[in-house]
């Protein structure tokens, strides 16, 4: 059962990190006639808000993994890397600030 607010992703260069946006709303219903590839893409092109909580797990750093909402002002606040601008994003557009900002720091 999907949520409105979930999506998840994978980080690349080296790091094995995945995002899961959840918070509780409106259910898709998953018996809809849509096909798996058109509902994944919904839940690709799903922006992340105000409130959604977020997991990330850096494969080999315990220390840089961790759950994070995303705060009022739109941001998460991670370890290393500081404040990082959420809000609006679709986890791919996250997983590449937040791969970024890891190999700068």
């Amino acid at each position: 059962m999907l949520t409105r607010r979930t999506g998840t992703i994978a980080l690349a260069a080296g790091l094995a990190t995945f995002l899961a946006a959840c918070q509780s709303g409106t259910v898709v219903d998953n018996r809809s006639t849509s096909s798996p590839a058109a509902q994944a893409r919904v839940v690709m092109d799903y922006q992340l808000g105000s409130g959604d909580q977020i997991k990330v797990t850096v494969f080999g750093h315990e220390d840089l993994s961790g759950q994070f909402e995303i705060d009022g002002s739109g941001a998460i606040s991670m370890p290393l890397i500081g404040q990082i601008s959420a809000i609006g994003q679709t986890t791919q557009s996250l997983e590449q600030a937040i791969t970024a900002k890891l190999s700068d720091g």
